[in-house]
């Protein structure tokens, strides 16, 4: 009698401009079997927010039914924009049976977030007698979340699970071999209009801050050279302050930065990643030494990076 391995879920990244998935037999970096992606003209999507969720529907319906994915279930990236992570250190009357149900009576009230209507998820981060009970929170906007999963649905897909781009970078570094619990890591995914930054310590996230440019670089601007150090002295300000910030006010000057992992599509990833090592003392790297096959042998490009650490989900 023979018995059939459920499939994995798809995993989809949607950003402003670009739709990518990928398609596992298994939650491994060897076991990628099916690649796409589809752009996305601009006023659909801005900053995160659907703004005509019709045309998204449309052309991701397209999408699915050129990639043969319909019916499939699907997981997906919360926009960056509208993720809010935060420790939370629970009161010692709450078993950790008793969390969820804390949570729902204080989210919003006793434990602020920055936005109404929340949803969360939440991982424990102590869980030993004599410890004290923390948490870490993830909260977003359950409106977004429902345009994100309505567009979906329209499309012919089963969402089954939201998460959180730094996570999906983590898997992949760690699949990779370049994380170690004792790191104090800072991950930041650069982007031609914005930063992710993210920090983690013994394979948890601690920090996620998104960082807007005020700057831009357009493809038929005049001065691009100008554009790109005037990007890189805001990213620059921002990231001494939040390195600075977990270095003494979330640690007391105990600890250091002790690797920064730098990925993205910025058309100047590679300038960025030289001036940063040369100002913060830190070692820089990158992911350009890696290549990612499918299991055809068909080469995968490096904008596939956050779909695939997605498709990594569950592995220990």
């Amino acid at each position: 009698m023979g018995f059939t391995r459920k499939r994995q879920p798809i995993s989809l990244d949607i950003q402003d401009d670009l739709i990518t998935y990928v398609d596992v037999k298994e939650p491994d970096l060897h076991a990628i079997h099916a690649f796409g992606s589809c752009e996305l003209p601009d006023g659909i999507i801005d900053k995160g927010k659907i703004l005509d969720k019709d045309a998204l529907s449309n052309i991701l319906r397209n999408s699915v039914r050129q990639w043969k994915i319909k019916h499939r279930e699907v997981r997906f990236h919360v926009p960056d924009p509208f993720v809010f992570l935060r420790k939370v250190e629970l009161p010692e009357s709450v078993s950790f049976e008793e969390i969820k149900g804390y949570l729902y009576m204080e989210v919003g009230i006793s434990i602020p977030v920055p936005f109404e209507d929340p949803v969360f998820d939440y991982v424990p981060i102590s869980e030993s007698a004599g410890e004290k009970k923390e948490i870490l929170l993830f909260v977003s906007p359950k409106p977004l979340l429902t345009d994100y999963a309505d567009v979906l649905q329209s499309a012919g897909l089963k969402p089954v699970c939201a998460d959180i781009t730094p996570l999906s970078v983590y898997r992949l570094l760690h699949a990779l071999g370049m994380t170690e619990p004792s790191d104090h890591m800072m991950c930041i995914q650069l982007h031609q209009h914005n930063a992710m930054v993210s920090l983690f310590h013994d394979h948890q996230p601690i920090f996620t801050r998104q960082l807007a440019f005020q700057y831009f670089i357009h493809e038929n601007g005049a001065d691009i050279s100008k554009t790109t150090q005037l990007q890189l002295e805001e990213t620059f300000t921002e990231l001494d302050r939040i390195i600075s910030f977990y270095t003494y006010s979330l640690h007391q000057g105990d600890v250091q930065i002790s690797m920064i992992i730098i990925i993205g599509d910025h058309p100047f990833l590679s300038d960025f990643e030289q001036e940063l090592e040369n100002l913060t003392n830190v070692p820089v790297k990158n992911l350009k030494r890696y290549k990612f096959r499918a299991s055809s042998g068909e080469p995968i490009p490096h904008e596939f990076l956050l779909p695939i650490g997605l498709a990594l989900k569950g592995v220990k």
